[in-house]
């Protein structure tokens, strides 16, 4: 998961190389996509991706990694996570969309894309 976090798109490919397991949940609910999500590293999020994780794959809290994504305003990662398939509709646990979450912090270029 630090890796991910990181950007250390070399020792996440070679943990995927000696099968280690790039789904694993933290005690706190995260994952290495989760975490690639948040800190805007697409490399990271497109090899996992293309090495099976789960695009519509959710917090604790319901937060997807399109919101993830959204709400730290990483264009890239969610014109990605559009392309491949991930839902626009997905409510968290508060009832808020990617939408409302990129809305909400000002970041009108996932906005537009949103719309």
């Amino acid at each position: 998961m630090i890796a991910a976090f990181n950007n250390r798109l070399d020792i996440v490919k070679y943990l995927i190389q000696k099968n280690a397991d790039i789904y694993h949940i933290s005690n706190n609910g995260s994952t290495a996509i989760m975490a690639a999500c948040q800190s805007g590293n697409k490399d990271v999020v497109q090899l996992l991706i293309e090495n099976g994780e789960n695009i519509n794959r959710k917090d604790v809290n319901g937060y997807s990694l399109l919101m993830m994504a959204s709400q730290n305003n990483h264009v890239d990662i969610v014109r990605y996570l559009l392309e491949k398939g991930s839902s626009i509709y997905e409510k968290n646990s508060d009832g808020n969309t990617a939408l409302i979450i990129a809305s909400a912090n000002g970041h009108d270029q996932v906005v537009s894309l949103l719309l």
